[in-house]
């Protein structure tokens, strides 16, 4: 079983109301997640071409191994 979290959040009656619509009240939560999901993997994507373009520019590749520190739990 998959551990979850109640969450709060604001989106416009509007946007609600649509969702309630479509979606139906009891699949709301589902729908939600799934959406938040694709979201995510796409913007994981879209970091990873970035760093993998970065690691093709010697100048780019310069300034990551310069903020490398940054990294790391201590750094403030």
């Amino acid at each position: 079983m998959v551990k979850t979290k109640a969450v709060t959040f604001n989106m416009p009656v509007e946007l609600h109301w649509q969702l309630r619509v479509l979606v139906g009240p009891k699949k709301m939560s589902r729908f939600v997640c799934d959406a938040v999901k694709e979201r995510i993997s796409d913007q994981k994507k879209r970091l990873r071409d970035a760093y993998l373009a970065a690691r093709q520019d010697s100048r780019r590749e310069k300034a990551i191994d310069e903020w490398k520190i940054t990294e790391g739990e201590n750094w403030q």
